[in-house]
């Protein structure tokens, strides 16, 4: 998780930003400026550096040394790496504790995924691959085959059909061609309603699972990363962390889905 180079010491130089250093031969550069330091210079002026991430959890336990580090699932990976430098610098590593992190699911969001029946997991993996999946099972195969197989039948069987009515009664031909133009029309509108009916369907509930994606993975990314909990606090006031409190387990890694119905 962290990179870690030996020509670039831990810690960044504080001068218009925060910018990396490299070692050289004479000292180090910043390698925005590109202006270079003694080490004696950067020994002398430790208000301009401020430590990496690999630096800054033995800088903050060294001025307040902690028990327990409560951390993301990215900062337990580079925790992971620091066990030496814990080491090398003689300081007790703290206990590393997954924090909690979960899901925040609206009541209208929490309705879109039952009535499409959604896999909440699949949907949060790749939702528009799951939307195009629903979209697909949303198409009559059955009807459009079995609507073609029909046209194709009354053009078999209506020719004999219409020869013995007119050898029955030649004045009948006005009325048995008028029953199969109106039988083939009214087909016709049937596959126009249906097609009509697929895609009203298509545009509501595309704007549903839209809005159900766009809820639960913002741009593509964690809900956890991408909202804050103002919105949330708008919308439900104080009561939204005693939801929280009552579903949270707080000793449980994985992905929680908190209703806030």
């Amino acid at each position: 998780q962290l990179s870690v180079r030996n020509d670039r010491p831990a810690v960044c130089v504080l001068e218009d930003g925060r910018h990396s250093l490299q070692r050289g031969a004479d000292g180090y550069q910043n390698l925005y400026s590109k202006a270079s330091y003694s080490l004696s210079e950067l020994v002398a002026r430790p208000h301009m550096l401020s430590p990496k991430a690999a630096l800054r959890p033995i800088v903050q336990d060294t001025l307040l040394p902690t028990v327990a580090y409560v951390a993301g699932p990215g900062e337990i990976s580079y925790w992971a790496q620091l066990k030496g430098v814990y080491t090398a610098y003689d300081r007790p590593m703290p206990v590393v504790v997954p924090r909690a992190s979960f899901l925040l699911v609206e009541p209208k969001i929490q309705r879109h995924l039952e009535r499409y029946k959604i896999d909440l997991t699949r949907f949060l993996s790749d939702p528009q691959a799951e939307i195009q999946v629903l979209f697909k099972e949303w198409i009559p195969g059955d009807i459009s085959q079995g609507l073609s197989v029909l046209r194709q039948e009354i053009d078999r069987i209506w020719p004999g059909l219409r020869g013995e009515a007119l050898r029955l009664d030649p004045t009948l031909e006005s009325v048995v061609d008028k029953s199969r133009d109106q039988m083939v029309k009214s087909l016709h509108q049937l596959e126009q309603r249906l097609a009509q009916a697929i895609s009203a369907r298509r545009e509501s509930s595309g704007r549903q699972l839209s809005a159900a994606a766009e809820h639960l993975v913002p741009e593509g990314q964690p809900q956890e990363r991408q909202l804050n909990c103002v919105p949330f606090l708008v919308k439900f006031g104080p009561s939204l962390f005693e939801k929280i409190g009552r579903q949270l387990d707080l000793l449980n890694p994985a992905v929680q889905v908190i209703h806030l119905g």
